[in-house]
Protein backbone atom coordinates (compact mmCIF):
# COMPACT_ATOMS: atom_id res chain seq x y z
CA UNK A 1 0.00 0.00 0.00
CA UNK A 2 1.50 3.49 -0.81
CA UNK A 3 -0.15 6.41 0.72
CA UNK A 4 -0.05 9.48 -1.85
CA UNK A 5 -1.70 12.80 -2.37
CA UNK A 6 -3.15 15.07 0.78
CA UNK A 7 -2.06 11.88 2.65
CA UNK A 8 0.94 11.89 2.54
CA UNK A 9 1.43 14.88 3.05
CA UNK A 10 -0.40 15.11 6.10
CA UNK A 11 1.48 11.62 7.30
CA UNK A 12 4.64 13.48 6.88
CA UNK A 13 3.19 16.85 8.97
CA UNK A 14 1.57 14.63 11.40
CA UNK A 15 5.35 12.66 12.35
CA UNK A 16 7.43 15.87 11.63
CA UNK A 17 4.97 17.54 14.49
CA UNK A 18 5.36 14.98 16.76
CA UNK A 19 8.67 14.68 16.46
CA UNK A 20 9.40 18.77 17.03
CA UNK A 21 6.68 18.35 19.98
CA UNK A 22 8.57 15.05 21.45
CA UNK A 23 12.12 16.94 21.24
CA UNK A 24 10.71 19.96 22.86
CA UNK A 25 9.20 18.19 26.40
CA UNK A 26 11.88 15.70 26.52
CA UNK A 27 14.31 18.25 26.02
CA UNK A 28 13.47 21.21 27.11
CA UNK A 29 11.00 20.22 30.82
CA UNK A 30 12.89 16.92 31.16
CA UNK A 31 16.39 16.66 30.28
CA UNK A 32 17.49 15.92 33.57
CA UNK A 33 15.09 13.18 34.45
CA UNK A 34 17.51 10.84 32.43
CA UNK A 35 20.90 9.71 31.92
CA UNK A 36 23.09 11.54 29.55
CA UNK A 37 23.46 9.78 26.22
CA UNK A 38 25.47 10.75 22.85
CA UNK A 39 22.29 11.18 20.75
CA UNK A 40 20.07 13.04 23.10
CA UNK A 41 21.96 15.06 25.88
CA UNK A 42 19.12 15.65 28.00
CA UNK A 43 21.72 17.80 30.49
CA UNK A 44 22.34 20.23 28.50
CA UNK A 45 18.06 20.76 27.89
CA UNK A 46 17.52 20.97 31.61
CA UNK A 47 20.86 23.18 32.51
CA UNK A 48 18.87 25.70 29.62
CA UNK A 49 15.57 25.18 31.48
CA UNK A 50 17.44 25.65 34.93
CA UNK A 51 19.43 29.03 33.51
CA UNK A 52 15.93 30.59 32.79
CA UNK A 53 14.93 30.54 36.05
CA UNK A 54 15.91 33.09 38.73
CA UNK A 55 19.13 32.35 40.39
CA UNK A 56 16.93 32.03 43.60
CA UNK A 57 14.49 29.87 42.13
CA UNK A 58 16.89 26.92 41.28
CA UNK A 59 16.87 25.10 44.49
CA UNK A 60 13.29 24.87 44.84
CA UNK A 61 13.20 23.64 41.08
CA UNK A 62 15.95 20.96 41.50
CA UNK A 63 14.18 19.96 44.93
CA UNK A 64 10.95 20.07 43.10
CA UNK A 65 12.39 17.77 40.23
CA UNK A 66 14.29 15.47 42.31
CA UNK A 67 11.14 14.83 44.39
CA UNK A 68 9.31 13.60 41.39
CA UNK A 69 12.30 11.58 39.22
CA UNK A 70 11.43 8.42 39.31
CA UNK A 71 7.66 9.24 37.92
CA UNK A 72 9.24 12.06 35.37
CA UNK A 73 11.47 9.10 34.13
CA UNK A 74 9.01 6.56 33.74
CA UNK A 75 6.88 9.02 31.83
CA UNK A 76 9.51 9.87 29.45
CA UNK A 77 10.14 6.14 29.25
CA UNK A 78 6.65 5.53 27.98
CA UNK A 79 6.56 8.16 25.35
CA UNK A 80 10.20 7.04 24.02
CA UNK A 81 8.54 3.38 23.86
CA UNK A 82 5.29 4.92 21.92
CA UNK A 83 7.88 6.78 19.68
CA UNK A 84 9.56 2.99 19.20
CA UNK A 85 6.56 1.70 18.22
CA UNK A 86 5.97 4.54 15.80
CA UNK A 87 9.40 3.82 14.42
CA UNK A 88 8.63 -0.29 14.17
CA UNK A 89 5.45 0.50 12.17
CA UNK A 90 7.16 3.08 9.63
CA UNK A 91 10.13 0.11 8.53
CA UNK A 92 7.45 -2.53 8.41
CA UNK A 93 6.10 -3.35 4.88
CA UNK A 94 2.59 -4.13 5.63
CA UNK A 95 2.06 -0.21 7.10
CA UNK A 96 -1.50 -0.81 8.16
CA UNK A 97 -3.20 2.46 8.81
CA UNK A 98 -5.10 1.46 12.10
CA UNK A 99 -2.27 0.52 13.82
CA UNK A 100 -0.11 3.72 12.93
CA UNK A 101 -3.30 5.50 13.68
CA UNK A 102 -3.56 4.00 17.42
CA UNK A 103 0.14 4.65 17.78
CA UNK A 104 -0.02 8.20 17.47
CA UNK A 105 -3.20 8.27 19.75
CA UNK A 106 -0.80 6.48 21.81
CA UNK A 107 1.96 8.63 21.79
CA UNK A 108 0.13 11.64 22.41
CA UNK A 109 -1.18 10.39 25.40
CA UNK A 110 1.60 9.46 26.58
CA UNK A 111 3.56 12.81 25.60
CA UNK A 112 0.46 14.31 27.30
CA UNK A 113 1.09 12.39 30.72
CA UNK A 114 4.30 13.79 30.66
CA UNK A 115 3.55 16.95 30.33
CA UNK A 116 0.41 17.06 32.42
CA UNK A 117 3.47 15.53 35.44
CA UNK A 118 6.07 18.39 34.10
CA UNK A 119 3.26 20.58 34.91
CA UNK A 120 2.48 19.97 38.06
CA UNK A 121 6.58 19.35 38.64
CA UNK A 122 6.59 22.95 37.91
CA UNK A 123 3.49 24.59 39.77
CA UNK A 124 4.57 23.12 42.77
CA UNK A 125 7.83 24.66 42.43
CA UNK A 126 6.30 28.10 41.64
CA UNK A 127 3.62 27.86 44.64
CA UNK A 128 6.46 27.56 46.90
CA UNK A 129 8.17 31.12 45.83
CA UNK A 130 7.84 34.34 46.81
CA UNK A 131 5.70 36.52 44.61
CA UNK A 132 9.36 38.79 44.14
CA UNK A 133 11.06 35.85 42.49
CA UNK A 134 8.07 34.72 40.31
CA UNK A 135 8.04 37.96 39.13
CA UNK A 136 11.59 37.65 37.30
CA UNK A 137 11.04 34.39 35.63
CA UNK A 138 7.54 36.16 34.38
CA UNK A 139 9.09 37.79 31.33
CA UNK A 140 10.63 34.04 29.76
CA UNK A 141 6.65 33.13 29.93
CA UNK A 142 5.66 36.78 28.20
CA UNK A 143 8.29 36.91 25.77
CA UNK A 144 8.31 33.39 24.34
CA UNK A 145 11.95 32.53 25.98
CA UNK A 146 10.74 28.96 26.31
CA UNK A 147 10.57 29.09 22.41
CA UNK A 148 14.44 30.20 22.27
Amino acid sequence: MTIRGKWAVALLVALFLSLGANLFLGGLFAGGALRGDDKFRPARAMAAFMKSLPEEARPVFRESFRARRPELRAKIRAVAEARGEIADLLAREDLDRARLDAAFVALRARTSEAQMLLHEIVVAAVMDLPPEVRSKWQPWWSRGGWMR
